[in-house]
C-alpha cells in the first residue's frame, strides 16, 4: 500500500510542496496514515 502511494500524483504533489518549504529553509514533517481504506497524508511546516 506504501509503495502505491509513494508512485502516487498525490505523493508527487506533496513531496513538491515539501520540497518547496525545504528550500526556504523551514522544518518539514510528512505524516501518511495507510491504516484505513482510504490513505491520508498531511504536512506540517515549522
Amino acid at each position: 500500500m506504501l509503495a502505491a502511494f509513494l508512485k502516487s500524483p498525490e505523493s508527487k504533489k506533496l513531496r513538491d510542496e515539501a520540497e518547496k518549504y525545504l528550500a526556504e529553509g523551514k522544518k518539514v514533517t510528512v505524516k501518511i496514515n495507510l491504516e484505513t481504506s482510504t490513505t491520508k497524508y498531511g504536512l506540517k511546516v515549522e
